[in-house]
């Protein structure tokens, strides 16, 4: 399926002010830097003008899409994630000539008070230093905490908040079987 090619510069077309000799982004794009450069200041900010109302219609645009993904596929990207085992992560969905990815990443958040005590305790142990664990902004690597013993895992857990993130979603075409 070929991409459809969209005018986005059409949509402002009717909210764009009159003046002699406008420039409209369209015609902004197709022009040479220097050409560009010589333009008055007022045509200038009124491009810019035209750039925030763009951005914003993409964002609201966006925003909308977004919704209408999480509504659709978040009760179907979660149970499969159930099926997997896992309550965050990528899946994949299967929805007609598509393939939809479902992505809800992970995210941890230390207590702060408490990785301090964990510090201080590790400080008392001979050997050993503490900036093996924590880092200087008292965060905790998320690979490095899945690789210790059990027993360093344990005085660090009470410290650790894991949520999920914002779940984004792609869709793909499926590919033909070869």
């Amino acid at each position: 399926m070929a991409p459809r090619a969209l005018n986005y510069f059409a949509i402002f077309q009717e909210e764009i002010m009159t003046i002699s000799n406008r420039i409209t982004l369209e015609q902004a794009l197709k022009m040479p830097i220097g050409e560009l450069i010589k333009l008055p200041t007022q045509q200038l900010a009124l491009l810019l003008e035209d750039v925030a109302a763009l951005k914003a219609h993409v964002k609201t645009a966006d925003a909308v899409i977004y919704s209408v993904m999480e509504k659709r596929f978040t009760d179907q990207a979660r149970r499969a994630r159930q099926t997997d085992g896992k309550d965050t992560g990528t899946v994949r969905l299967d929805d007609d000539d598509f393939v939809v990815v479902a992505d809800l990443p992970k995210t941890v958040k230390w207590n702060q008070a408490g990785l301090r005590g964990v510090l201080k305790q590790i400080e008392t142990w001979p050997g050993e230093n503490p900036a093996e664990y924590i880092s200087t902004e008292l965060k905790v690597s998320e690979t490095s905490f899945n690789a210790w013993p059990s027993s360093i895992k344990k005085m660090f857990e009470p410290h650790r908040t894991v949520s999920a993130g914002k779940q984004t979603f792609k869709i793909e075409p499926k590919k033909e079987a070869a």
